[in-house]
């Protein structure tokens, strides 16, 4: 096959595999191959070659994620690898318009409500208009709704709906009136943030290495510390060339936060 391939390039690229788009050549190959199947199963002769390997070891099912695990940690490469995939993601975190800017709205809502988590988004009624809307964890323990459109994000309240029963009670369910059930709805803009801040924030968040540096700082949390969520709650650029960016972090500290 490699053979042919290197005698007949521009014929390769148009080979299907069925009739009609396979070369004499290749298709003779198919039949010895066929042929040599019929005989004797070419899995059971690699499986057979496989088990035969010196330096394999059979590994039960229920130990074998460990297993992988463990030899994942042999990489010498995994924690440079392992960085870089934190600073990218922390990187994007702090630069993508959505997560960006629904975090800058929080924080500049009165009081504060910094966001904590971005849920499922949705067409809403605002106003006389329909916009996707995502629904807001709070660091306030409440619920708010975000929407980022051509001119910003903004915060909004969120209206809690009626109190539907507990799915697991069954009882309750079936006495419930589902009828009369009425869903949460937006309340009033809470805070907002315009298009041009966002930009600025995020170039800021770039030029100052804003990832890298959050993730130098989580590299000395305790074991089973991990940041779950952060926004900007600041960045401007000082007098005499200077900028800052000011955080708000979440950690996880094994579920206690």
């Amino acid at each position: 096959m490699a053979e042919w391939l290197k005698a007949n390039p521009e014929e390769a690229g148009q080979q299907t595999g069925f009739t009609g788009g396979i070369a004499d050549a290749l298709a003779a190959l198919d039949k010895r191959s066929f042929a040599a199947e019929g005989e004797i199963s070419l899995m059971k002769l690699n499986s057979r070659w496989v088990a035969g390997l010196g330096n394999l070891t059979v590994v039960d099912d229920d130990v074998m994620a460990q297993t992988l695990g463990e030899i994942a940690h042999r990489n010498p490469h995994r924690k440079a690898r392992l960085a870089i995939l934190a600073v990218a993601g922390l990187s994007g975190h702090l630069s993508e318009p959505l997560r960006l800017g629904l975090g800058i709205a929080g924080w500049r809502a009165t009081p504060p409500r910094p966001v904590t988590a971005i849920g499922t988004g949705s067409y809403m009624d605002i106003g006389d208009e329909k916009e996707m809307t995502w629904s807001l964890s709070l660091a306030t323990g409440d619920r708010g709704y975000g929407v980022v459109d051509d001119t910003g994000a903004r915060l909004y309240e969120c209206v809690e709906g009626t109190k539907g029963p507990d799915i697991n009670d069954r009882e309750a369910m079936m006495a419930f009136d589902f009828a009369s059930y009425e869903g949460p709805n937006i309340g009033d803009l809470r805070g907002e943030v315009g298009n041009a801040d966002i930009a600025e924030a995020g170039q800021l968040c770039k030029k100052l290495k804003v990832g890298a540096a959050v993730h130098l700082l989580a590299e000395n949390f305790d074991a089973g510390e991990k940041i779950t969520s952060i926004s900007v709650r600041l960045a401007e650029k000082e007098d005499k060339g200077q900028s800052r960016v000011i955080l708000f972090a979440v950690i996880d500290r094994q579920n206690g936060y």
